[in-house]
C-alpha cells in the first residue's frame, strides 16, 4: 500500500505535468470542464486520433531515409530524385511508408524542406523536417513528443537502474538574459549535431535499411533533445 507521502508526491508531480496543458487548453478556448473530461477519457484509455495529411513521424522517416539510404543518397548527401521510376521520389515515399507521394511532396515543398527543379526532379534542401504553419501538424508533434517523454518518465519511476531510459538535463537558474541569444544558437547547434549522430547510429540498425542489421522483436527507438528558457520562478508562479 503506498504511503500517504508518496501519494501526495505523485499528485504534485501530476499537477506539474498537467499545469502547462491546462494553460494551453485555456488559450485555445477549451473550458476547464472540457479539459477535465479529456483527462478522464485518457485515463480510461479513450485516446482520440486526428492524423494530419503527412504525420510528423512519417515525414521524419522520409527525410531520414532520403539522407541515409544508399538508394536515395550518396555518401550522406541526398540524391536529386525523379518523380517516377527506379530510385524515384515515389519509391522513396513507399519505402518510408509515408503515404501518398503527392501529399508528401506538397508537405515537404510547403515547409521548404524540398523543391522541384525545372525538369520536375525533387531536391532535399534541408535535412531536418520542420512543418509549415499549421495547427494540425504542430499539435500532432506536440502530442507525440510529450507522450513519448511522459512514457520515459513513467518507465524510469519503476525500472531498475540498468533498464532506465536516458533522462538527463543540464539546468542553471541564474543565466543573464543578455546571453540567451548566443546560448540558443550554440545549444541548437550542439543539439542538431547530437541528433545527426543519433540518426546515423539508428539508421545503421534499422532493418528497413540494413538487411543484415541485428534481429529480434520489432522495436521503436526515439532520441530527442529540447531547450527551454524562461524567467527564474516561472514554474512557481504557475503553481500558485
Amino acid at each position: 500500500m503506498p504511503k500517504k507521502k508518496d501519494i501526495r508526491a505523485f499528485e504534485a508531480a501530476v499537477q506539474s505535468m498537467l499545469a502547462p496543458l491546462a494553460g494551453l487548453a485555456d488559450s485555445r478556448g477549451i473550458s476547464r470542464r472540457r479539459f477535465a473530461s479529456i483527462v478522464a477519457d485518457a485515463a480510461r484509455g479513450r485516446i482520440a486520433s486526428v492524423e494530419p495529411d503527412l504525420p510528423y513521424d512519417a515525414a521524419v522517416r522520409l527525410v531520414s531515409r532520403w539522407s541515409t539510404d544508399p538508394a536515395y543518397a550518396s555518401r550522406g548527401r541526398p540524391r536529386l530524385l525523379a518523380l517516377e521510376g527506379p530510385r524515384s521520389f515515389r519509391g522513396l515515399v513507399r519505402a518510408a511508408r509515408a503515404g501518398s507521394p503527392a501529399v508528401a511532396l506538397a508537405a515537404l515543398e510547403g515547409s521548404g524542406v524540398a523543391r522541384r527543379d525545372r525538369r520536375g526532379r525533387v531536391r532535399l534542401v534541408q535535412q531536418a523536417y520542420v512543418p509549415a504553419a499549421g495547427d494540425d501538424v504542430r499539435l500532432d508533434i506536440a502530442g507525440r513528443a510529450a507522450g513519448e517523454f511522459l512514457r520515459v518518465l513513467a518507465h524510469n519511476l519503476s525500472a531498475p537502474p540498468e533498464e532506465r531510459f536516458l533522462q538527463r538535463t543540464a539546468s542553471y537558474d541564474n543565466i543573464g538574459a543578455s546571453s540567451l541569444m548566443t546560448l540558443r544558437k550554440a545549444l541548437r547547434r550542439e543539439g542538431l549535431q547530437a541528433l545527426d549522430r543519433a540518426n546515423d547510429l539508428l539508421a545503421s540498425r534499422d532493418r528497413d535499411r540494413r538487411a543484415r542489421a541485428p534481429g529480434g522483436r520489432r522495436t521503436r527507438v526515439s532520441f530527442g533533445v529540447y531547450l527551454l528558457a524562461e524567467p527564474t520562478g516561472a514554474m512557481r508562479r504557475r503553481k500558485r
